[in-house]
């Protein structure tokens, strides 16, 4: 799959804009992905990324990996065992309640084995451009539930709508 420029240039305002939440185990590796695309397709830029901006917890798209990725190859052998897809792809999206009010709730799109990360960026990078939604969003809408447990209920009340995994 091959992004064209201007989808690359909007995926990547979109990462800058803190649209995506990475965890740990990708992060590093999706930055360096990214930056790579742009300096190959020489695309100039303002700014570049960060992991500060990659890790942003009031994201609209969450990619996450339950076990550390092998970007570099540095493992003799990833783990593809069996069905295992260690790697998801959610995003938040608006739900009907029964109460006739609207909420938000985390979609997986697709999950993916490690061997298949540069598909699952891609993807990633693909879904970001695309995605009408995000031209409406503004950060803080929509967070993880759990993760709200971790701060006190004066600051909590920032983050506005939950997420429900």
């Amino acid at each position: 799959m091959n992004l064209t420029r201007h989808q690359l240039k909007q995926a990547y305002l979109s990462l800058n804009n803190g649209t995506v939440c990475l965890d740990d185990h990708l992060a590093q590796g999706v930055l360096v992905y990214v930056e790579g695309l742009m300096i190959s397709e020489g695309i100039e830029r303002d700014c570049y990324l960060s992991l500060d901006t990659l890790t942003k917890v009031s994201a609209k798209v969450r990619m996450g990996s339950v076990m550390p990725i092998d970007f570099f190859g540095l493992k003799d052998t990833s783990c593809d065992e069996g069905n295992f897809k260690p790697i998801s792809l959610k995003v938040c999206e608006l739900v009907s309640l029964p109460d006739g009010q609207t909420g938000r709730r985390w979609k997986t799109l697709a999950n993916f084995a490690e061997s298949d990360i540069a598909v699952a960026m891609e993807i990633l990078l693909l879904v970001i451009s695309e995605l009408s939604e995000l031209d409406d969003y503004s950060a803080g809408e929509c967070v993880p539930a759990g993760l709200l447990a971790q701060f006190n209920d004066s600051r909590s009340q920032h983050f506005g709508t939950l997420c429900y995994a």
